[in-house]
């Protein structure tokens, strides 16, 4: 019995030492593949630098340009407009005059868009690059999000098999105490057996010959040897992540020239902006035209979907307004030559929010909305 157990002994140190092994090839495996996103993720972080880079030259490049007044931009931003308006009228009206107007607003448009492009070529150019670079900024910025995702799991992963292989060789380490012990235990045994088997030799010899004088004599002979084994108790190593959950508080989000109102103070504020603007009789006057947001979103990839035309009505002062629908993602406004990209997280698919569009300046124009659930009550 006690050979099969140091057996089993050898036998559970020969299954501990196969499965370090195991899990140090696995940990070698992964260690690896984290070099190898580490290695994709400063290549990526460098050619986001380079996108960077090229978006701020480029927009360096088209600011003079979008500053620049031209008949053209002035006929072109009038025709986009009458289109807009002819389109709203024919949605109102389905009559054969209202579709004849639009088609008439189309054929202008076309026109003026035409002589545009000709007249700048340069601005409809870096106009076309800025797109462009920003796709692919998008799509790098996506990238290196999924690539930290990965790279934080393969950290964890990385983190379970070491504490794996801990367990495994702290759990051999004992393993290889009980079998040392184990081990000498059994040849002081067999030490023991083997001077009880002389003593009881030399007491045959010495009763063969007491055996005609005297009556047998009963020889006891003691084991003086107790052979002691001490049980280990290995206990199974647990570990339990704790997790930090960062609450942010809500802020106004400013992106070069567009702010998003997410408090009701914050709205009352712009409200009594607005209030006190169109209460004043000086300062600039609108021309009494609407004006139309674009909104595009701009998926995973980096490209931009269909565009939503929205009408904002003039309010005085070239300060216009209007209710418009948001989803959640990155979501591109656009009014004439001016062009936001903001992030978007709206309660659901389909949220309406009100916008506000202050070109007072024309040089910094200013694009505000807020969620329309914060619009103050109307008296």
């Amino acid at each position: 019995m006690r050979h099969k157990w140091l057996n089993t002994l050898g036998l559970f140190l020969i299954t501990f030492i196969y499965s370090n092994l195991s899990i140090a090839q696995t940990l070698h495996a992964e260690q690896q593949e984290l070099a190898k996103y580490q290695q994709q993720l400063s290549t990526l972080q460098a050619q986001q630098q380079q996108l960077q880079a090229s978006l701020q030259k480029n927009n360096q490049a088209l600011k003079p340009l979008l500053q620049k007044k031209s008949p053209e931009q002035e006929l072109l931003n009038d025709a986009q407009e009458q289109l807009n308006q002819a389109k709203i009228n024919f949605q109102a009206e389905n009559s054969p005059d209202n579709q004849a107007r639009i088609k008439n607003a189309e054929f202008k448009y076309a026109l003026a868009e035409r002589k545009f492009n000709k007249a700048n070529e340069d601005l409809v150019e870096l106009q076309q690059k800025t797109d462009e670079l920003n796709a692919q900024l998008a799509a790098t910025n996506n990238k290196i999000t999924n690539l930290n995702k990965q790279k934080d799991a393969q950290h964890a992963l990385i983190a379970k098999l070491k504490a794996q292989q801990a367990d495994t060789q702290s759990r051999q380490a004992e393993q290889q105490k009980l079998t040392a012990a184990a081990a000498q235990a059994e040849i002081a045994r067999l030490k023991a057996q083997l001077k009880q088997q002389e003593l009881e030799a030399q007491a045959k010899i010495e009763r063969a010959r007491e055996e005609a004088a005297t009556v047998a004599a009963t020889v006891t002979t003691a084991n003086k040897v107790n052979t002691t084994t001490t049980a280990a108790v290995i206990p199974a190593a647990t570990a339990k992540a704790q997790t930090t959950q960062l609450n942010a508080a809500a802020t106004i989000q400013k992106t070069q020239g567009i702010t998003l109102l997410n408090n009701t103070d914050q709205v009352r504020a712009e409200e009594s902006r607005i209030k006190q603007l169109l209460a004043t009789e000086t300062g600039s006057r609108d021309k009494g035209y609407n004006k139309i947001l674009n909104i595009k979103i701009i998926d995973s990839n980096g490209n931009a979907g269909p565009a939503e035309a929205n009408s904002l009505r003039p309010l005085g002062h070239d300060n216009y307004r209007g209710t418009v629908t948001l989803n959640n993602g990155t979501n591109l406004f656009s009014i004439g030559f001016n062009r936001w990209e903001q992030q978007v997280s709206a309660a659901g698919a389909g949220t309406k929010f009100e916008v506000i569009y202050d070109e007072s300046n024309p040089k910094t124009p200013r694009l505000i909305y807020y969620p329309a659930i914060l619009a103050p009550a109307q008296p």
